[in-house]
Order: structure tokens, then C-alpha cells, then sequence
């Protein structure tokens, strides 16, 4: 019987945990830090890759191009928030202290038993945190094989997605 118990909650939380977009939408920030929101969305074209990280960090000068203060988010190409056009979107939140910011980098990889396939993409695109806000960045679109991004407002819709995945977000 406990066999039972434990294998029907192991099948639950494959079955649902496994269903679930990677990135995680941070909903919150801490005003008592000065800290804000800055959100968005990421469109993958020509996916060949099945994760991808986005890496950011302050944008101040740094030596050697090493940036000082990084941090990334990861999605998984096969787990989307919504497909638009046959084309996965992802949405994300980065709470930080209020500042100036910059997406310096994507990097794509796919591991299988046998090998790893890496891909750097170069980027520069920059943000600003206001503290106690959240601001709208746009729709980041990212082509894989030819290495480009683009930026495009998509509020209107983001807001409606941000409704049904993030309620309490707003902007």
C-alpha cells in the first residue's frame, strides 16, 4: 500500500511538475531595497538548441570586458508560456536594485549522451530598474542561425499574457 502511495505521487509530480514552463516569473521585488521590476518577452526563431541562458549585468565599466555584477535566467525551448506563429515565446521578470542594465549575452547549448552543443550569441542591449516600478522592455527576439536580436513592443499583448501567467504583475 505504501509502495502504491509513493509511486502515484512520484507519476503526479512528474506528470505536473514537468509540465511547467522552466523560468520562473518573478513576481515580487523589495521596496525597502530600492528594488524594481523589469519584464518581458523572449521569442526563439529557428530553434536548434534546447536551452538557452540570458545573461545580464550592470552596465558600468568593467576590465577585460568581464562584467561586474552578472546574473542569468534559462528557458527550455520545449516548455514555453505560449506559442505565437509556430514560434515558442517565454516570459520573464528580473527584480534587481534600481540601476542601469544590459543583456550581454545568450548562450545556447543542447546536451545529449554523446555530445554538447554550445552556441555564444554577443548582444547589447541595455535596461533600466526603477526602483518601486516595473518597467516594460519589449519582446526580445532572438534568430539562432543567424546569430541576430531584435527588440519589439508587444505590450498589449505581453500585458494579457503577464494577466493569465503572472496576475500580479502589472505595467
Amino acid at each position: 500500500m505504501k509502495a502504491k502511495i509513493i509511486f502515484y505521487s512520484l507519476a503526479l509530480v512528474v506528470l505536473f511538475g514537468c509540465s511547467a514552463p522552466k523560468v520562473n516569473i518573478q513576481s515580487t521585488y523589495n521596496k525597502e531595497n530600492n528594488e524594481g521590476l523589469a519584464v518581458g518577452t523572449i521569442c526563439i526563431l529557428n530553434t536548434g538548441y534546447s536551452d538557452y541562458n540570458f545573461r545580464y549585468c550592470d552596465d558600468k565599466p568593467s576590465i577585460n570586458d568581464y562584467p561586474n555584477d552578472s546574473d542569468k535566467f534559462s528557458v527550455e525551448a520545449a516548455m514555453p508560456h505560449f506559442v505565437e506563429n509556430k514560434k515558442p515565446h517565454f516570459l520573464f521578470s528580473i527584480a534587481k536594485v534600481g540601476g542601469k542594465y544590459k543583456f550581454y549575452k545568450i548562450r545556447a547549448f543542447d546536451a545529449t549522451d554523446q555530445s554538447v552543443k554550445q552556441l555564444d550569441i554577443d548582444m547589447d542591449i541595455k535596461f533600466e530598474v526603477i526602483p518601486g516600478k516595473t518597467t516594460y522592455l519589449g519582446q526580445i527576439n532572438v534568430d539562432v542561425l543567424k546569430k541576430e536580436f531584435s527588440i519589439e513592443n508587444q505590450i498589449d499583448r505581453d500585458r494579457a499574457w503577464f494577466a493569465k501567467k503572472a496576475p500580479q504583475i502589472q505595467f
